[in-house]
């Protein structure tokens, strides 16, 4: 939790090979996302690699900001959730890939789940860009 709060790039950056690993494993798996009339169909690496430069962005921009003061209970949310929902999001790909094609109530109850992760996904992200706002406000290193 200490490596989370003082230096939050590192564990997002050790995510992305991870999240790269878990995509090449599934490199035959997509995920459908049903939206209204429209399914989209998405590979897993594709996702992956989406996912790995949002990630590297993000411990980018936390690298630059590592001399503010950055509030640490948004910055333990963010991390968190950031990392758990990405590899959620990859991991549906692989685990629900023959279950869904053979019932439409479990694709939609997997469609739904990954609706909701991505909309925690998006909260966290908010959570992001207010933390690193209240610490250019702040203006001060952390002694």
């Amino acid at each position: 939790m200490n490596q989370i709060l003082n230096k939050p790039y590192k564990p997002i950056w050790i995510t992305i090979p991870l999240i790269l690993v878990l995509s090449i494993i599934g490199i035959n798996s997509a995920i459908d996302i049903q939206m209204h009339d429209t399914y989209f169909v998405i590979a897993s690496i594709h996702i992956g690699i989406l996912f790995s430069i949002i990630l590297g962005i993000i411990g980018f921009l936390y690298w630059l900001a590592r001399s503010k003061r950055l509030v640490k209970w948004m910055t333990a949310i963010h991390v968190t959730s950031t990392i758990v929902t990405f590899v959620v999001i990859v991991l549906t790909g692989l685990i629900f890939k023959k279950v869904i094609e053979s019932d439409f109530e479990i694709f939609r109850t997997v469609n739904q789940i990954v609706l909701v992760i991505t909309l925690i996904a998006i909260l966290s992200q908010l959570i992001f860009v207010t933390n690193l706002f209240v610490g250019l406000i702040r203006n001060q290193p952390e002694n």
